[in-house]
């Protein structure tokens, strides 16, 4: 459809209790511009990650993503287009599909549901920054290893760790043979640097990376710049760093 603009938004339940079909007051409705230009709007199955565009929420939001999607109906009537009442639980999601005239009016999105409050957010990363952060936030992170980032995961670990234990080798670090330490050490830097770099490079993932990931990145950088220098003194017969 020349012109036309595709917008994918979801619904998602975080309360802890299921929202029924009579808890729904006012159902949940997209008022048609004055312009007149929504084409269309439906159920939708999750949409790929470069159609997400904005977001509206039931008790609060999210931006579609795997999870467990309700299909509904909606129908247009009047000056509105109206979502039927259907049965939400908690962590549910609805994905709604809005075709527009290119150059359309803002969305205005209304409902009134027993017991919960309706939020909108421009995208999941504002909504994420709206949730409470509890302390297992700062140490938890996730990235898909799936084709292209599995290969190159392979590789950044591979090589990372063995640059990382040549340059301990070279540096005579550490001082007593044997020490198993220092490759346990070097192997957890290693993966979770190559984790790091696929999530930032290959899935493009710069905007959610969780705060750990910083300090293991610049430790491991850390690290392999002592070594070198390290390494160096050794090589010029000037002794080790203290």
């Amino acid at each position: 459809m020349d012109g036309a603009r595709v917008d994918y938004y979801s619904i998602i339940n975080k309360g802890p209790k299921p929202i029924l079909p009579s808890d729904f007051i006012a159902p949940l409705s997209i008022d048609t511009p004055s312009d007149g230009g929504i084409l269309l709007v439906d159920s939708c199955a999750q949409p790929s990650q470069g159609s997400q565009k904005q977001t509206s929420s039931s008790s609060s939001s999210s931006s579609c993503k795997p999870g467990s999607f309700v299909t509904t109906t909606w129908s247009e009537q009047e000056n509105q287009w109206i979502q039927e009442r259907a049965l939400l639980n908690p962590d549910e999601l609805f994905c709604v599909v809005v075709i527009q005239k290119a150059g359309a009016q803002n969305l205005h999105w209304s409902g009134r549901i027993a017991g919960s409050k309706i939020a909108h957010y421009a995208n999941f990363e504002e909504y994420e920054n709206s949730l409470e952060k509890k302390l297992p936030y700062y140490f938890e992170t996730s990235i898909h290893l799936e084709g292209l980032a599995a290969y190159w995961f392979a590789i950044l670990q591979v090589s990372g760790l063995y640059s990382t234990l040549l340059l301990a080798r070279q540096a005579k670090w550490p001082s007593s043979a044997g020490a198993l330490w220092p490759t346990i050490v070097a192997t957890l830097l290693a993966t979770s640097t190559a984790e790091i770099m696929v999530d930032i490079f290959i899935n493009d993932n710069r905007t959610r990376l969780s705060p750990v990931v910083w300090p293991l990145l610049f430790g491991h950088a850390a690290l392999i710049v002592l070594l070198l220098v390290r390494a160096l003194k050794v090589r010029l017969g000037k002794g080790l760093i203290p």
